[in-house]
């Protein structure tokens, strides 16, 4: 099974958004050097930029491709 950068790099949007910076600003620039450096990847500014551009228009997505299990349950 192959990895989209997206699938890499939005439970490391997660950690950072849900620990360390919860309720703080972070600018794209600032979050792109978190997410390089915690992923230790030399992955272009560009593709984590894209791929930061997916996770925030799609914030709920579960590994399985699903929304979160509160509005599963509302079906």
């Amino acid at each position: 099974m192959s990895f989209t950068t997206e699938d890499i790099i939005r439970p490391e949007v997660g950690f950072l958004l849900r620990g360390d910076y919860r309720g703080k600003f972070l600018c794209l620039p600032c979050l792109v050097k978190l997410i390089r450096e915690r992923l230790g990847t030399n992955l272009s500014t560009s593709k984590i930029e894209r791929a930061l551009d997916a996770v925030f228009k799609s914030p709920a997505r579960s590994p399985g491709g699903h929304r979160s299990s509160a509005n599963s349950a509302r079906r």
